[in-house]
């Protein structure tokens, strides 16, 4: 990798890391007070509405960021043509995922008029989300430094909105508003920002129904491998909701959401070094494999010194912070410290298998492990609790990154990288050359 590029990727995963840290620290920080004010109960019905949100949104989304990443590397790609086709498509898959947020849950739950309306209030950030669209732009050209501006305006009045409900004393249903205002600041600031994108002529996008289904066409399988994607990380909170109660799904929800955010550096390097591994990959395959597991190795150095922290601290620092009803075992936390472990060795498979056109072995696979997920937790929480909803999520992730692509040829390169990447930590000159780059980058 040239110097050059090696000094574009340090800036890059710097405001990267902006953005990460910022929704670490806000996100954190707010959801501590938010759960010290609504209590496990209240913080479960609040948990159980983002599950259903998080689930819906996929179809607002449509797995358009990769497929446009991809295409926009095409030499003959129109790139008015295809950003105006994608606006076109999120538009209707937004309408799509406000109808269904709407009546799939009225049917499934008919008496929960809390979880209703807060359901409706919502949904309506499917319809404002349609501008996020630009950020694939920035992320395209290493620009995150407009994409940080963008979603740290959102965290800042999220948060303070989610204060001002604290300091009214306002009811659980209202907590669904803060969404509500990030999306739309944060749509907001895209499309302000769009001006200052010189690779795409906004005032000249072609909104064309034949473009709108040509991308659908590509990014099918990605909507539907996210739907699965997405329902795996929240199928647990579900069956948590259906099988105990509120109280442990909210004790359950704020662990989830503090160890999801502690992988904001996995996220924030993954984010970073795609757009370069994707040019690797048609100029060098060779030096792509060498980044690639370059970069895993580091983030599975981060993602023990997190699991580890997670396992030791834990249990000692959230109670503090939040109460003694959020106390947790430590084979609980043992088991979201392998989580965190699997997903800093095989989060970049993904990305590779676009590369490699093999979408529907990894649809496969996700409903293979979403279904391995959801059996383990209707068989495990009865009996087991909220340590049976950890573990099933640590098991069935590993077998989605390391037993299941094992049968696909096509994945086998990825995975072997993965592996050989977790036995580079034990290569000094990985340190050697981490600190010999970090010096140069001064």
């Amino acid at each position: 990798m040239s110097q050059s590029l090696i000094v574009r990727l340090f800036h890059n995963t710097n405001w990267i890391l902006v953005e990460k840290i910022s929704k670490a620290l806000l996100a954190g920080l707010t959801s501590l007070l938010v759960a010290r004010y609504l209590g496990a109960s209240g913080l479960g019905t609040l948990s159980i509405v983002l599950a259903f949100y998080a689930i819906f949104s996929v179809l607002g989304t449509l797995g358009l960021t990769i497929v446009l990443l991809k295409e926009l590397e095409v030499e003959q790609t129109n790139p008015e043509r295809l950003i105006g086709g994608a606006i076109l498509l999120r538009v209707f898959g937004a309408l799509l995922g406000v109808v269904l947020l709407n009546l799939i849950p009225v049917v499934i739950y008919p008496t929960q008029e809390t979880l209703q309306v807060m359901l409706l209030i919502v949904s309506f950030s499917f319809v404002i989300a349609v501008g996020n669209i630009f950020e694939v732009l920035f992320r395209r050209e290493l620009l995150s430094k407009y994409v940080t501006i963008a979603r740290v305006l959102g965290l800042i009045l999220s948060a303070l909105s989610k204060l001002l409900l604290i300091l009214l004393d306002a009811d659980v249903i209202w907590f669904a508003v803060p969404l509500i205002v990030e999306t739309s600041v944060v749509s907001f600031a895209f499309f302000m920002l769009r001006h200052r994108q010189d690779s795409v002529n906004v005032g000249a996008l072609r909104y064309e129904i034949q473009e709108s289904k040509r991308i659908f066409g590509l990014s099918w399988p990605l909507l539907l491998s996210g739907l699965v994607g997405t329902l795996y990380f929240q199928i647990d909170k579900i069956v948590i909701f259906e099988l105990m109660d509120e109280a442990s799904l909210g004790r359950y929800a704020l662990l989830f959401q503090l160890v999801s955010m502690s992988l904001f550096i996995i996220q924030a390097i993954n984010l970073s070094v795609v757009p370069v591994l994707n040019k690797l990959f048609y100029q060098d395959e060779v030096t792509y494999w060498s980044i690639y597991r370059e970069v895993t190795a580091l983030k599975v150095l981060i993602g023990l010194c997190i699991g580890g922290g997670l396992t030791l601290l834990g249990n000692i620092v959230i109670p503090l912070l939040v109460g003694v009803e959020f106390t947790y075992s430590t084979s609980l936390l043992l088991y979201f410290a392998l989580y965190i472990l699997f997903v800093s060795i095989g989060s970049l498979q993904a990305e590779y298998c676009i590369l490699v056109n093999v979408v529907k072995p990894l649809f496969y696979i996700r409903v293979l492990t979403l279904s391995a997920n959801l059996l383990a937790n209707i068989l495990l929480i009865p009996i087991w609790g909220l340590e049976g909803a950890a573990f099933s999520t640590a098991l069935s992730y590993f077998l989605n990154q390391f037993i299941f692509p094992s049968f696909v040829k096509a994945m086998r390169p990825a995975l072997k990288n993965n592996i050989f990447a977790v036995f580079k930590l034990a290569d000094w000159q990985l340190y050697k050359g981490l600190y010999t780059r970090v010096r140069k980058l001064r």
